[in-house]
């Protein structure tokens, strides 16, 4: 992570501290990483309020997955696609999951997570990548 990107998260987890909790400030901590990539990827204006961008940070980032394709798995038994129960029985053992994964790659930024797996987006309509 770059100086600026560091000093930016900085300045953003201090106003947390001071206008939402200080115990809410050191909870985001945990979401350097991912937090990262959101304000690489989203690029907000500099004079965007720290809440806001925290909100949309919220908004976008739907968590760490084993990989891509776990997240596909994932996102299809939340959306009620396919039961999660069954992922290790046939039929559902048979779906290529990085075909599918592949399938749904235009609607998600996918980042490499430091400590394995991956960090997921949710991209917004009209994002430019």
């Amino acid at each position: 992570m770059d100086k600026a990107l560091a000093a930016r998260i900085a300045e953003i987890t201090a106003r947390i501290a001071e206008v939402v909790n200080p115990a809410y400030a050191e909870a985001f901590r945990h979401h350097a990483e991912p937090f990262g990539y959101y304000l690489d990827l989203y690029r907000p204006d500099e004079d965007e309020p720290a809440e806001d961008t925290v909100r949309y940070y919220y908004d976008a980032y739907l968590g760490q997955f084993a990989s891509f394709e776990d997240f596909a798995r994932t996102e299809a038994g939340n959306r009620g696609f396919i039961d999660p129960a069954g992922f290790d029985e046939w039929p559902l053992s048979t779906i290529d999951w990085t075909a599918a994964a592949r399938e749904i790659g235009n609607n998600y930024a996918v980042r490499p997570a430091s400590g394995g797996g991956v960090h997921v987006f949710d991209l917004p309509l009209g994002y430019e990548r």
